[in-house]
């Protein structure tokens, strides 16, 4: 493991100054990992990583590779790592969603909100571009779409 993740890093969770993040709270979901794992997530919540039709997007996939790009830059992401983002984003957000499942069906209070008993999850709404995509994470869609406009590298 490279680094000591977050684990949640997102403004929700950061102190902010104006627009200068001059702390950093909610360390429990800490844990060893890759430099990436943590920025897929960060950059997800922080850019807003989402198909341009979700009503948490803020602009085209053309204009949230732009603030990603900037987002890996002052970062200092290296470009394996920045090859990787997409699908890596991908990859974490379905361990969340996972997670918060195994958090429900446990009988977590934090999480019985999210899925309710006798119900399976979300089924996420996926874009007409991704052809039939049922059940499938609104992130793999903005991550084909993402790597078919800069082929993956920002």
């Amino acid at each position: 493991m490279e680094v000591v993740c977050h684990g949640d890093f997102a403004p929700y969770n950061c102190v902010l100054r104006g627009s200068e993040v001059v702390g950093v709270i909610d360390f429990d979901t800490a844990h060893p990992g890759s430099r990436v794992w943590d920025v897929a997530y960060a950059a997800y919540r922080w850019v807003t990583l989402t198909r341009p039709d979700h009503v948490e997007a803020l602009g085209s996939t053309a204009e949230q590779l732009v603030r990603v790009r900037l987002f890996c830059d002052a970062y200092g992401l290296d470009w394996e790592g920045r090859g990787r983002l997409a699908d890596v984003a991908v990859e974490r957000l379905v361990a969340l969603v996972e997670h918060m499942r195994a958090q429900a069906a446990a009988g977590n209070a934090a999480f019985r909100g999210t899925w309710p008993p006798g119900t399976t999850g979300c089924t996420w709404r996926t874009s007409s571009t991704c052809g039939s995509t049922a059940g499938r994470s609104p992130g793999r869609c903005w991550s084909r779409e993402a790597r078919g406009c800069c082929g993956g590298r920002w």
